[in-house]
């Protein structure tokens, strides 16, 4: 008996890097907790205070970020400057800070429990793999090559280079253009329903959501305007601390577990990133 796959139309697999292949959760909440601890002053101020306002702070200057009201040399800065504002700190090491931590974040890289396995496994299998990603440009690509995910992939692609960030169709027809590729023979996985499935989807890629959470009666809608989900399901995190801000125990790779939507929306959910070459044969 033959047996049918939804992708045998996709001829290049790209990822989204942060929470789909790297943990940016762990890694971020580690270099906070290793950059208090350079400084006796800030250490007098609790870690899950450290930790919860830099993301408020953080969260902030990326929504100015996307929105082009800020470049990322001046949030990469001023959220730091605003941290030790907040807690009444001197900010004469501001910009120490900003470079010291994003140091650590980089040694700090964590891998998803399975993903460069998997990575490889598809390389093995000759696909052609590529990395898109919001984020700047040479972060990103730092983070791919310490987690050793550069040795299977064919590009990275930040969003940066496209000026876009997901899920702006411009991005992902960025990427296609890179590669000299049709939309229908991409295929795009990530964690996100709205900046992954529904990017992807709307600029004509098919899509595999790697999310273990609950979805009650099959996938959520994917209309062709749709833009925004609200309270879109996110991976739940088993990290003590905040869930903003993050370790993966040991599990097989099985793709009996996989729940396929509408393959006629060319969207399929795994659970675990270690299920996709279970939709991958070759």
């Amino acid at each position: 008996m033959t047996t049918t796959h939804p992708f045998g139309h996709i001829a290049m697999v790209w990822f989204d890097l942060d929470e789909t292949l790297l943990d940016h959760v762990v890694a971020s909440r580690r270099a906070l907790l290793d950059l208090r601890e350079e400084n006796s002053l800030w250490q007098t101020v609790p870690k899950e205070r450290w930790l919860s306002e830099y993301q408020r702070i953080n969260d902030a200057l990326w929504a100015k970020l996307r929105r082009d009201e800020r470049a990322w040399d001046e949030i990469r800065l001023e959220r730091f400057r605003i941290l030790l504002s907040t807690f009444q700190l001197p900010a004469d090491r501001a910009d120490w800070m900003a470079e010291r931590y994003l140091d650590l974040y980089i040694r700090r890289t964590t891998l998803i429990l399975g993903a460069l396995e998997t990575v490889g496994l598809l390389r093995e299998r000759g696909w052609p793999l590529g990395i898109l990603t919001d984020g700047n440009r040479q972060v990103q690509r730092r983070k791919v090559e310490v987690s050793g995910l550069g040795a299977f992939v064919d590009q990275v692609i930040a969003s940066d280079d496209a000026r876009a960030f997901k899920p702006e169709a411009r991005i992902f027809q960025y990427a296609g253009e890179a590669v000299g590729l049709e939309p229908s023979s991409l295929l795009y996985v990530g964690d996100s329903w709205e900046n992954d499935v529904l990017g992807a989807r709307g600029a004509g890629w098919s899509a595999v959501w790697v999310n273990d959470g609950p979805t009650e009666g099959g996938l959520p809608p994917v209309a062709p305007d749709e833009e925004h989900v609200p309270d879109s399901p996110r991976r739940p995190r088993g990290v003590t601390g905040p869930a903003s801000l993050g370790s993966r125990g040991e599990r097989p790779m099985r793709a009996s577990s996989t729940r396929q939507g509408d393959v006629g929306d060319r969207v399929v959910q795994i659970r675990r990133i270690g299920e996709l070459p279970g939709l991958l044969p070759r």
